[in-house]
């Protein structure tokens, strides 16, 4: 029981380093999506998982983010294809693409900040990781999202 409140301020700390980070994450793995939703909020992220690529985009339209973490092998519309929608209407949003594809062309890669592999050990981590990295080069949290907020993507 002693150790009990340690724990709670180690998350509360954490909680309030990356409070204000809302992340769109879109794969059309539901299963990945609940862990990534769950790890991430465990991190102290707020997450809205989205398995519809356009459902995404107007997501991040209607209500802003500060980052994004996209499958690349998804049906109607791939992971490319959200990153061009994305990047070329809101360059400053960062992406963490995470995928099980081996072959993702280098035009993909550089549309997005960051490249995690599903197949990585500790993945839900690297993503983690990968966002932490993303957000403290940006260093704006919070304007990214109001940025984003009411530009029309797609």
């Amino acid at each position: 029981m002693r150790n009990q409140p340690m724990l709670s301020l180690k998350k509360a700390t954490r909680r309030k380093i990356s409070s204000a980070a809302k992340v769109v994450c879109v794969d059309d793995n539901e299963f990945v999506l609940e862990i990534l939703d769950w790890y991430l909020e465990s991190q102290g992220y707020k997450v809205v998982q989205c398995s519809n690529p356009s459902l995404a985009l107007a997501i991040i339209e209607r209500e802003g983010a500060d980052a994004v973490t996209l499958d690349f092998e998804m049906p109607v519309m791939d992971g490319a294809a959200v990153a061009v929608a994305i990047k070329s209407k809101i360059p400053q949003l960062p992406i963490v693409m995470f995928s099980g594809s081996s072959e993702i062309p280098q035009q993909t890669l550089d549309l997005v900040d960051r490249f995690v592999s599903k197949d990585a050990v500790n993945g839900f981590a690297a993503v983690a990781n990968a966002l932490n990295s993303v957000l403290a080069e940006r260093g704006m949290r919070t304007s990214v999202r109001q940025a984003v907020a009411g530009q029309k993507i797609a």
